[in-house]
């Protein structure tokens, strides 16, 4: 399942998640600098939506975007897709691109 997710300067594409309120903020500092690029994330959902843990899997090259997003994204309340009728914690990707318009 695919899913796009448009806010403010960034797109999120979410892999396996039924929601996700996403609000990552550019940092300060990045935007200055007019840094850009793309960051893939993990998180491990629990069946009421808590991150239980979170990782960078690939790096938009830039900590400070990188850290952004994943901080942002792990802030929300997440939704896990049933399983044969059952709720069960799992590992779902998250892609954020942060590009300047």
């Amino acid at each position: 399942m695919f899913k796009l997710v448009k806010s403010f300067r960034f797109w999120s594409l979410l892999l396996g998640m039924a929601s996700i309120a996403p609000l990552a903020y550019w940092p300060r500092e990045a935007l200055k600098k007019e840094l850009s690029g793309t960051v893939t994330m993990k998180f491990l959902i629990d069946v009421d939506g808590r991150v239980l843990e979170k990782e960078i899997v690939k790096s938009s090259g830039h900590e400070i975007l990188d850290l952004a997003a994943l901080e942002a994204t792990a802030r929300c309340k997440l939704t896990v897709a049933p399983k044969n009728g059952q709720l069960e914690k799992e590992w779902v990707m998250n892609q954020y691109v942060w590009t300047l318009d």
